[in-house]
């Protein structure tokens, strides 16, 4: 039985990838590991399956959500963790994820941030706990949820290929009553490592403008 899937998007930064992918080896046996190269050019063709680790590569770069839900369904984890390349475990590294895991199986998005938008959509900050307000969103780089939960949100909106991603599969949960929790986890996260390779302001301004027009009623 697998009982947390961890999913890795990756894009080249074969090294940030690399040192992961050490640190998540000294999880437990029911923990897997999906890399899905998303059109790399560097070493990160280098990594292969084997009983731990999934690798799935596409030859070009498909974007966040698509590559989320295409590994979603390689994967067999009753849970399901969405996570960046750019991290390091700082600590507890055969049993950080255990709380997560107990929250996701609880019915919770869970996650260690959260952020907010201004009313007309532009990004504030990130946040270390829950705030009662319509435009609070649980982040993307770390998120975990029951496969169920992911099965009723029909999984990450594909209309994004970066970029609010992760406040919108967070808004189309709240449609839902599907509840979050932030729970603190001992990672460092570098932050922005992939998106400055990617063309950052076009791709933004591209995100932004599909997602106002899919939540322009909040504004």
């Amino acid at each position: 039985m697998t009982l947390l899937s961890i999913i890795i998007p990756c894009f080249n930064n074969y090294n940030f990838t690399l040192a992961a992918i050490n640190d998540l080896s000294k999880l437990p046996d029911d923990h897997e590991i999906i890399i899905f190269d998303n059109g790399s050019s560097d070493n990160t063709t280098s990594f292969s399956s084997n009983h731990r680790i999934k690798y799935i590569r596409s030859e070009v770069n498909l974007g966040f959500s698509k590559a989320n839900n295409l590994s979603v369904q390689q994967c067999s984890g009753e849970n399901i963790m969405f996570l960046n390349n750019d991290i390091r475990v700082k600590e507890n590294h055969s049993s950080w994820t255990a709380s997560l895991i107990k929250h996701a199986q609880a019915g919770y998005i869970c996650g260690p941030t959260g952020g907010l938008l201004t009313p007309t959509f532009e990004y504030i900050k990130e946040v270390d706990k829950i705030i009662d307000s319509p435009q609070f969103y649980m982040c993307g780089w770390n998120l975990t949820m029951s496969r169920s939960n992911y099965e009723k949100l029909n999984g990450w909106s594909e209309d994004f290929f970066a970029y609010f991603e992760d406040v919108d599969l967070s808004w189309r949960a709240k449609e839902i009553n599907i509840p979050f929790k932030i729970e603190s986890c001992p990672l460092h996260h570098f932050g922005r490592i992939t998106g400055k390779k990617l063309g950052l302001s076009d791709i933004y301004t591209k995100s932004k403008e599909i997602f106002t027009n899919k939540w322009k009623d909040r504004i």
